[in-house]
């Protein structure tokens, strides 16, 4: 009996070895430069046309050539898109060496998709959890249904993935390409609000949706209410009975006491030319965030300090020294929208949430002595919050979501990375003490991560000129 465990002992080291071995001399993805020419069916070279291999992405010259570096070298297919054309989808054979390689386009003129005007596209991966199988009066089709047109019209390989990224008349052109009235998505961060952009209005408007039971071949099972929903914004159904989610009121909470906590640690400027040149500035910004339709306050904080704060309930104050640190529009939009990022994704709300547990597993062991409290204390909230500021993971998202506002709003992108580079020469005078970076990450790091965001996002912002 021993000997024959200790034999299955020696398999299962053996077949643990192996995996290691394997897993070890497997090979990553293998990058490549990608060079060649852009040309019609007569061989004549095509200038100013959008390539994209993969994530990458780039354009042709006035002699018609391009070269594009880091392409997966197992991609296999090349997208070209020349302005007010047909994207043309071109099959390659990449290697691992850099190569050269011709693409050859017809220049067919662009077209919409075939079939009627419907009323939403639905970009969610799967519909089987909400209650759009019920006979609504609306038509829609969903993201797998427009996904071949998606590519075909207008060189959108992930049309979910690139709403984030385009502009309010971008998105526009897309529902125009699609034949619809309304984009409809649920950002990643905001799970109980529906997105919905509308073709009219060039605008976006937050909607929250309710989870319902519903009776199915599997049972009863819990579905979300976007087609009710939907049809109440048409006007075509009941309003539904909404009732704040948890978050949502904590954040009401949250926002009652932080105004006058600023106010009572600060001198603050709402009103007069400064301010309104700073709502200017934001206005876009809000507008392209998953809460457009949320009330934002915007002040000025009379302090000696480099720094901003966002504050639940839409409250976002910049202090006068970094005020005047900032040279363009764009480095003021880049501040407002890493700031605006922090409230559309309740970062606040999640730190007080935190503390009510640990607040709640304090009752819990000191009930028998009754000296616990049941909630936590607002100002001393604040204080702590002020403080400690989000955490380092919440600011890398307010960077990385700060940064897609500003394409979505049509500043320039970069001055999300020039304004960090500020700020890091504010440390280096006063040796870190007493500057914006007090309550952020190591901003060496934030302006690392930024770089490599936006050789990404290049991507999407040239998507978006060529559509």
């Amino acid at each position: 009996m021993v000997g024959k465990r200790l034999r299955w002992v020696v398999v299962a080291w053996v077949l643990f070895l192996a995996g290691i071995l394997l897993t070890g001399c497997s090979r990553g993805p293998v990058y490549t430069t990608v060079a060649g020419m852009v040309v019609d069916s007569t061989g004549v070279p095509m200038a100013n046309a959008a390539i994209f291999i993969g994530d990458v992405a780039g354009t042709s010259n006035s002699s018609g050539r391009f070269s594009l570096t880091q392409v997966r070298s197992d991609a296999t297919e090349a997208i070209v898109i020349q302005p007010g054309r047909q994207p043309e989808i071109i099959p390659v054979a990449l290697a691992p060496d850099p190569q050269q390689i011709t693409l050859t386009v017809s220049g067919q003129p662009r077209r919409a998709r075939s079939g009627a005007m419907v009323d939403f596209i639905v970009l969610l991966p799967s519909l089987w959890d909400t209650d759009l199988d019920h006979p609504w009066n609306f038509t829609y089709l969903s993201q797998a249904e427009v996904a071949r047109e998606a590519k075909a019209l207008l060189g959108i390989q992930d049309l979910r993935t690139v709403v984030d990224y385009l502009t309010l008349q971008e998105l526009g052109l897309v529902c125009d390409a699609l034949k619809t009235k309304n984009l409809v998505w649920i950002s990643d961060e905001l799970k109980h609000r529906v997105q919905v952009y509308n073709r009219d209005r060039e605008e976006v408007q937050d909607i929250p949706f309710t989870q319902i039971s519903s009776t199915g071949r599997d049972g009863r099972r819990s579905v979300r209410a976007i087609g009710e929903t939907l049809a109440a914004w048409l006007g075509e159904g009941p309003q539904p009975q909404q009732k704040p989610s948890p978050a949502e009121r904590d954040e009401a909470t949250l926002a009652k006491g932080a105004r006058e906590y600023i106010e009572n640690r600060y001198k603050v400027t709402y009103h007069g030319p400064e301010v309104e040149r700073i709502k200017g500035v934001a206005a876009p910004i809000f507008a392209n965030s998953e809460r457009p339709t949320l009330s934002f306050t915007l002040g000025i904080l009379e302090t000696k300090e480099y720094n901003a704060l966002a504050l639940p309930g839409g409250y976002i104050y910049i202090t006068r020294p970094l005020l005047n640190l900032m040279e363009t529009e764009s480095e003021l939009a880049a501040v407002i929208a890493h700031e605006t990022a922090h409230i559309t994704h309740m970062h606040a709300v999640d730190n007080y949430r935190r503390q009510l547990v640990t607040v709640l597993a304090t009752v819990f062991l000191t009930v028998a002595t009754g000296d616990a409290q049941g909630s936590v204390d607002l100002v001393n909230f604040f204080e702590q919050f002020i403080a400690e500021g989000y955490s380092k993971s919440q600011e890398y998202d307010a960077d990385a979501t700060g940064f897609r506002y500003l394409i979505k709003a049509g500043y320039d992108p970069d001055a999300m990375a020039s304004m960090l580079e500020k700020l890091l020469a504010l440390e280096l005078k006063f040796n870190g003490r007493e500057v914006y970076s007090r309550t952020h990450p190591a901003t060496s790091d934030r302006i690392r991560a930024i770089n490599n965001h936006r050789e990404r996002m290049g991507y999407y912002r040239l998507l978006g000129q060529y559509l």
